[in-house]
């Protein structure tokens, strides 16, 4: 989904995409059983608890989530544990196929090795420097001023 996914809504054309994708969120969380409390979401993959969060997270020595379930396969560790993941509702969809189809991500819900994307501004196209016009005024010479002003007040009604 893209980052504009539950932007403020001004329009009534916005309202109408926001109760869209709201209803696609909702139907996408029934369909693969995740449970939403405000902007939380839990869910279990491979009998593995997960909640994505916007909130902070706990740190972990672990640099991917891929490397710290390979931490919690040793016998010491508790599959119980719940593993944080800081997200929102824009891209929990994103991170559930990514967990769900094995891709490493990292615990901010960004997939490693793949240099992340800043927003891209829009291109304004390159416009020409607007250009003074050239005066049209010739300088006039001082009697030719007074005479210009003594026609304006003499002139015929």
């Amino acid at each position: 989904m893209d980052q504009k996914f539950f932007n403020n809504i001004t329009s009534a054309q916005g309202h109408k995409s926001y109760k869209a994708r709201k209803k696609e969120l909702d139907e996408f969380c029934r369909a693969n059983n995740i449970t939403q409390n405000q902007e939380e979401f839990f869910f279990d993959i491979k009998g593995v608890h997960f909640q994505v969060s916007r909130f902070a997270i706990k740190p972990t020595n672990a640099i991917s989530v891929k490397e710290r379930l390979t931490q919690m396969d040793d016998n010491d560790v508790s599959r119980n544990e719940i593993i944080l993941i800081k997200g929102n509702k824009s891209n929990i969809m994103r991170i559930y196929n990514d967990l769900k189809d094995g891709i490493e991500i990292d615990f901010c819900g960004n997939r490693i090795g793949e240099a992340k994307t800043e927003p891209t501004k829009p291109e304004i196209p390159d416009t020409p420097e607007p250009v003074a016009p050239e005066p049209t005024i010739q300088p006039i010479s001082r009697a030719e001023q007074r005479q210009q002003a003594l026609n304006s007040l003499f002139k015929k009604r």
